[in-house]
């Protein structure tokens, strides 16, 4: 029998991470595709509904999440009782659970273990773009950040100037958050270069 591989699904705060245990399927070639089909099909780009019904609405956590295969997924509040129990990045532990999936509003972002911390791994647009991230004319893009000299830096937003939503500035003020503003093609690739910019790779948090 196979070893089960535990993550954490989590959405983004303003100085790091909170989610719920989830014990199986947790590499990333099983759990990003899940992840995608449940922000792109079930709840039609809607994120934040996703983050509420995986986080909030099973706090014992989950055995496997529901899947593109159409399994509705076993959580363990409902199954067997298991007790609230919330993850944050304060009491993540890397050997117990190597792998964060981190919901924002935006994209998701993975941090895998590194012996006893936390790094970047990568990050994935909700919206479909091309296989080549570099292709394509350059846009303007604003990418909000935590304090950058946290390890791993997380990027909790990242939009197109010309699209901002107007409760953006309300929240980033409120929660003391950063930006810079980068020009790529596509979302992916403007994180990158935000991470770049803001010394990620200095930090630990850049694979």
């Amino acid at each position: 029998m196979d070893l089960p591989i535990r993550s954490v699904i989590a959405r983004s705060t303003p100085d790091g991470f909170t989610g719920r245990h989830v014990h199986y399927d947790g590499l990333p070639v099983l759990r990003i595709p899940d992840l995608m089909h449940l922000v792109r099909t079930v709840h039609q780009g809607d994120a934040r509904a996703v983050a509420d019904s995986l986080i909030d609405d099973h706090p014992g956590g989950w055995l496997t999440i529901p899947s593109a295969n159409g399994d509705q997924g076993e959580c363990l509040c409902h199954a067997i009782g298991m007790p609230a129990e919330t993850i944050t990045h304060q009491s993540a532990t890397p050997a117990l659970h190597p792998w964060i999936y981190i919901i924002n509003h935006t994209h998701l972002a993975v941090l895998r273990s590194d012996r006893n911390r936390y790094v970047h791994h990568a990050d994935y647009a909700w919206t479909p773009e091309p296989a080549d991230a570099s292709a394509g004319p350059l846009r303007t893009w604003r990418v909000v950040y935590r304090d950058r000299t946290a390890t791993p830096l997380l990027l909790l937003a990242v939009l197109p100037t010309d699209e901002e939503p107007p409760d953006l500035e309300a929240d980033m003020w409120a929660h003391n958050l950063f930006d810079v503003t980068v020009e790529s093609p596509t979302l992916t690739s403007a994180l990158l270069a935000a991470r770049t910019i803001l010394g990620a790779g200095d930090q630990g948090g850049e694979n």
